[in-house]
């Protein structure tokens, strides 16, 4: 990868960060975009976004965990570990359209929407993880920091050789995502840390759905370096 790619890789989240902030807080263009995410909320481009971001992150990672499990094993840590990360996006990414619910059409049981906030079919919005969602984003933030780190940290050392890892490690073109995505996710934990205005709280509500969208992207990034690695010679 050149320079100039390296570069623009390493800047657009932050000036897709920047942008969404400056529209959300600056008063002449906040109630349009406030009306823009919230009109259709599950069916906006961000939403969208997000969904299709998590379905490339499993197809790519289910497909480097196939490859992986030929070339080197099905028990091997990579074939394995991929596997995981292709069902959490799927996972991820049912959350995100909940299940088909709305694109199906089909109306779930009293017993499973009826606890939901959404009247939905999905589980982030259950008892106990609704409003939580800075906490999921802050999980992610800490296994992409401890998968970009050059040796596996304590127990994990014992799971993973020096290779493993190295095939797993997060690639450096995604670190300004991941750096992103963790300023992102402090400012989601603001009014969960501090009292903050109610005008805040609002601006961090939305922001959370950029946040989600900038995780999948970089789910997917994650997924597609994966898939056209090769094996580290042994």
């Amino acid at each position: 990868m050149n320079q100039a790619s390296k570069l623009f890789l390493g800047c657009l989240p932050w000036v897709v960060i920047t942008t969404w902030l400056a529209l959300l807080f600056h008063p002449a263009t906040r109630d349009a975009t406030v009306l823009w995410i919230s009109t259709n909320r599950e069916f906006n481009a961000v939403e969208m976004g997000t969904f299709l971001g998590f379905l490339i992150a499993a197809i790519f990672a289910g497909c480097a965990a196939s490859t992986w499990a030929m070339q080197v094993g099905p028990k091997s840590m990579q074939a394995v570990t991929l596997t995981l990360v292709a069902l959490s996006a799927l996972w991820l990414m049912l959350e995100a359209i909940f299940y088909g619910q709305h694109f199906i059409g089909f109306t779930p049981p009293d017993f499973i929407t009826g606890p939901n906030r959404q009247n939905e079919l999905n589980f982030h919005n259950m008892p106990g993880l609704h409003g939580k969602a800075a906490y999921l984003y802050l999980i992610f933030c800490i296994a992409a920091v401890i998968v970009s780190l050059k040796q596996p940290p304590g127990p994990l050392s014992r799971l993973y050789s020096h290779n493993d890892w190295r095939d797993l490690r997060v690639p450096s073109q995604l670190y300004s995502s991941i750096t992103s995505i963790c300023f992102l996710t402090a400012f989601g934990l603001l009014p969960k840390l501090f009292e903050v205005s109610d005008q805040i709280g609002l601006n961090v509500r939305w922001t959370n759905e950029i946040t989600e969208l900038m995780i999948a992207v970089a789910a997917a990034g994650y997924g597609l370096q994966k898939l056209i690695t090769r094996p580290t010679q042994r």
